[in-house]
């Protein structure tokens, strides 16, 4: 129910506890930024792993390479539609 205080022993370490840390313009408390989202890492030897490099300003790896080259030969193997249904 929107308006409806939460207790604060139920409010830390959830979604609604971090936001409430937020608005109050405080640091999380542990519970709290444990609740955070975190993006999975790019990793090397995969297609997201270029743009990763490429980010950091870093040559990009051979492992990486591999992987872009595979995705794109991949992409464009495929047979190309020209929009029209039978």
């Amino acid at each position: 129910m929107k308006g409806v205080p939460i207790p604060a022993a139920e409010r830390h370490g959830t979604k609604y506890g971090r936001d409430w840390h937020r608005r109050r313009k405080e640091p999380d408390c542990a519970a709290c930024y444990a609740t955070r989202v975190r993006k999975p890492r790019s990793l090397c030897g995969t297609e997201p792993g270029v743009k990763r490099h490429r980010r950091r300003g870093e040559t990009v790896c051979r492992p990486c390479q591999d992987a872009k080259n595979a995705a794109n030969r991949a992409r464009y193997a495929r047979p190309k539609t020209d929009g029209a249904t039978p």
